[in-house]
């Protein structure tokens, strides 16, 4: 085989996902000129218990797993894994 991978996609939430959801979710609300269906609520509030169970993932991982990890690189003279943020946009820009 050449390129890509067959696995198959994780059934389980992730950030990349969510966030797709919320955009395409968000552009639904903004498409509409009426109240969000009971369809539209009911996908909203899927997405807000997703997202909740994604971030408690999230910090596990950063609080517990992350700090292991890298003492066990310590122990081994390699270097530490490092979280950065990307930088904050400016207020305003691409309304």
């Amino acid at each position: 085989k050449s390129g890509g991978s067959s696995a198959a996609p994780s059934a389980q939430a992730t950030l990349n996902r969510l966030n797709g959801e919320i955009a395409t979710l968000y552009a639904d609300v903004d498409r509409a000129d009426a109240a969000p269906t009971l369809a539209l609520a009911s996908a909203v509030a899927e997405t807000e218990r997703n997202f909740a169970t994604v971030m408690q993932r999230w910090n596990a991982l950063k609080n517990a797993d992350l700090p292991a990890l890298n003492r066990q690189l310590r122990g081994a003279g390699l270097p530490e894994v490092q979280l950065r943020t990307a930088p904050a946009s400016s207020e305003g820009e691409d309304d």
